[in-house]
């Protein structure tokens, strides 16, 4: 097939992308400096301090102010190319966090720290961060549905990886490529055909980017010879500004994997941290459970009460019942929920699984029946939006439960996780993790296993507050996968 030429536009994709991201991020602090300045005031009058008042002139205001935030959030590397929405979050936190510092250092040897408003530079530094991130999702929403100044890219290898990749980028925006074709020496039958242009094959790929003009190649094939891959890159690295490839690093803890260059040797070192054996990120993640958990059982508990009183009121027993759990370190624990079946439910069901081999053998696989007959109408409702887990809230106060972790699990069940069970003991069973933000029941055993494992593997506060935000956006879909 004839292979697809760049418009001329899109020759400085590349080049426009950072600039309109740094248009949108000058234009973020600028009214982040307003809202802080109006706030600011705002607070002291509620407070009766109306006399303080506080002036930015323009050369603080227009240049020195956004050029500190703009210098870190570059130092940060949050203009890079490839970038998820946890991460720049993420990147950005800091890049605000250290430009606030160095702000007030400046401000202080300049003799200036006396004038001007310390909450003014703390809530300055609070919404430019949250300015800088919404402006950066705005703009490149905007860009992707109108396919404006995408960078124009050809991936090699339509396999499974590929698949996945583009999977992944349909949920991250700041990817900002359109995938102009594929190379591939197969692609019969493969998880992307028909979907993108062949181009051709891998013999053939100097031939066809030269002729395409694309200046972005993705080699998507973690299974490639090592020595079929440098000879590949080896080809395209004179032709084009990048070239990305995925290594073979699917069963490894990616999220907390540090990159070491030994240039003199041209060799690369990947070390990989244990995020969770360290005392102060464990105590970090049971400040955030407590804090949180907290908040949200003040905040809701009218909503319990009324969940209560509804159980109470359609079928007879008490409204939580305590199912005995493996917690971390293999202690168990009573796990809490709302009563969302009949009285003598474990008579009911044995006698169900006696009389019915196809639900003994889906038990037996899943741990869970779909067409649950022990369940009342109330506790149907209940578990298909997983209100039912609501009380856990209280297993995370006590301690015996995280916000955020593998999902609990009975000590029949130990068995089911194999050499994956020691990763699980290190770390409290979570109301929500990576399954339920995965297809949830629908997910295989096996493969929630595994989710478990590189969820404690790749452990970091932020990936607790993406599942979190997550988990909130599958239970509001309309296909939750809960039952």
């Amino acid at each position: 097939m004839p292979i697809p030429k760049i418009k001329d536009s899109e020759r400085w994709s590349t080049f426009i992308q950072p600039v309109i991201m740094l248009a949108v991020d000058y234009c973020s602090i600028l009214l982040a400096e307003c809202v802080a300045i109006e706030f600011r005031e705002f607070l002291l009058q509620a407070f009766g301090h109306t006399h303080d008042k506080f002036d930015l002139d323009s050369f603080y205001f227009f240049l020195f102010v956004p050029l500190i935030f703009i210098v870190f959030l570059h130092w940060g590397r949050t203009y890079i190319r490839l970038l998820s929405i946890g991460e720049m979050i993420r990147r950005t936190f800091w890049s605000v966090l250290y430009s606030v510092v160095v702000y007030i250092v400046i401000l202080f040897l300049a003799g200036k720290a006396p004038v001007v408003s310390r909450l003014f530079v703390t809530l300055l530094g609070a919404f430019v961060f949250c300015f800088v991130c919404v402006g950066r999702l705005v703009m490149r929403h905007l860009l992707n549905r109108y396919s404006l100044f995408l960078e124009p890219t050809i991936m090699i290898g339509s396999d499974e990886t590929a698949k996945k990749f583009l999977n992944y980028t349909t949920s991250n925006v700041f990817f900002g490529i359109r995938v102009v074709g594929l190379i591939d020496d197969n692609p019969k039958g493969k998880a992307l055909s028909g979907k993108f242009p062949i181009l051709g094959p891998t013999s053939k790929a100097n031939e066809i980017i030269k002729e395409s003009g694309v200046q972005n190649v993705l080699i998507l094939a973690p299974k490639m010879d090592p020595k079929k891959l440098n000879l590949l890159v080896d080809e395209l690295f004179p032709l084009v500004k990048n070239v990305s490839f995925v290594p073979d690093t699917e069963e490894m803890p990616v999220s907390n994997m540090e990159l070491h260059r030994l240039y003199s040797e041209n060799l690369i070192v990947l070390s990989v941290k244990n995020n969770l054996s360290r005392w102060y990120n464990q105590f970090v993640k049971r400040v955030f459970d407590l804090v949180v958990s907290v908040t949200g059982t003040l905040l809701i508990s009218p909503f319990l009460l009324l969940i209560a009183i509804l159980i109470k009121a359609t079928s007879p027993g008490p409204a939580i019942y305590a199912h005995m759990r493996l917690g971390r370190h293999g202690k168990m624990f009573p796990c809490y929920k709302f009563r969302s079946m009949v009285k003598d439910a474990d008579k009911k069901l044995a006698a169900y699984l006696a009389s019915n081999p196809a639900a003994k053998a889906e038990w037996d696989r899943e741990q869970k029946l779909k067409n649950d007959p022990r369940v009342t109408k109330v506790g149907k409702f209940l578990r298909k939006t997983s209100l039912d887990e609501l009380p856990q809230l209280f297993n995370v106060i006590i301690g015996d439960m995280s916000l955020v972790g593998p999902r609990p699990i009975t000590r029949s069940e130990v068995c089911k996780y194999g050499t994956y069970f020691a990763d699980y003991e290190m770390v409290r069973p979570g109301m929500t993790g990576l399954w339920q933000t995965s297809g949830r029941s629908d997910t295989s055993y096996d493969r929630r296993v595994r989710l478990d494992a590189w969820y404690v593997r790749n452990w970091n506060l932020w990936l607790d507050i993406s599942m979190l935000v997550k988990t909130v956006r599958v239970l509001l879909s309309k296909d939750s996968g809960a039952y």
